[in-house]
């Protein structure tokens, strides 16, 4: 979607139990992983890859949880040339 003229975003969500308070500020830490009930495996990294890949193109990553349940995270890249042909181009069929 287009954030604004010189940025677009993209948003991801899912409908899980959302990301503690607590840990929204440091959830892209490496090795950082939150609090949770559930028994979930990884290495921390997943996230912290992600805000790197973010800040090589030129853009930057965020979450936030949703209203109904679940976390929405946020990705804003420039819309320079290759990101304008992205946006014009894109379609779901």
């Amino acid at each position: 979607m287009k954030e604004d003229e010189d940025n677009f975003a993209i948003l991801f969500a899912d409908n899980g139990p959302g990301i503690p308070e607590d840990d929204l500020p440091y959830i892209f830490d490496k090795f950082r992983r939150a609090e949770t009930k559930l028994q979930v495996y990884g290495s921390g990294l997943g996230l912290f890859i992600c805000k790197v890949v973010a800040k090589l193109h030129g853009g930057s990553i965020s979450v936030s949880n949703s209203e109904v349940g679940g976390a929405v995270f946020k990705t804003v890249f420039p819309a320079d040339n290759f990101g304008k042909k992205v946006i014009n181009n894109f379609k779901i069929e």
